[in-house]
């Protein structure tokens, strides 16, 4: 099935990898167009003369360099976690223990993220120590109370959302 996308569409993926820091992938989650599409997006510009990559890095040193890089990659991770988590609930044919797997999954990608942006953000410490007691959490109602699961991925994005505006907030 093709799809017509508009200009304002090609520019909010445009926007989301280059002012916001995003991969191919997290802005492929953000703005629901496939990755294939957004990569090609980005060829087709870089063979035009409007080099996303260059834009960005551009971008990066003009506002802050590596402080702005870290807070991208967390953020831009924050989003992932987010969208992945409504879709894992939308999922009705996922299992809980499924569903708790891929949230683990994506929290260690922010665990890792974050306990690597320590040294350049210190706030980063505490996000690192919430997620990674959500983590601990899910693992432990996955092997001591599985009939708890369902609950729990039913209440995560709401709690989530909670610990990113309470640790993730930049400063």
């Amino acid at each position: 099935m093709n799809v017509a996308y508009t200009a304002e569409d090609r520019q909010k993926v445009r926007s989301a990898y280059v002012f916001e820091c995003l991969s191919f992938e997290q802005v492929a989650q953000f703005t629901d167009i496939p990755v294939q599409t957004v990569r090609r997006w980005a060829k087709q510009a870089r063979d035009k003369g409007d080099d996303w990559d260059r834009l960005r890095d551009a971008h990066l040193i003009s506002g802050g360099g590596a402080d702005n890089a870290a807070r991208a990659g967390i953020t831009g991770l924050m989003v992932l976690i987010r969208s992945t988590i409504d879709r894992l609930n939308n999922d009705e044919k996922l299992s809980p223990i499924d569903a708790a797997k891929a949230i683990a999954s994506v929290t260690d990608s922010l665990h890792k993220v974050t306990s690597a942006s320590k040294k350049l953000l210190p706030e980063v410490s505490e996000l690192v120590t919430a997620m990674e007691v959500i983590q601990e959490l899910s693992e432990y109602i996955q092997t001591k109370h599985k009939n708890a699961l369902p609950l729990f991925v039913e209440i995560l994005p709401e709690f989530g959302a909670h610990i990113e505006e309470k640790y993730g907030g930049q400063s």
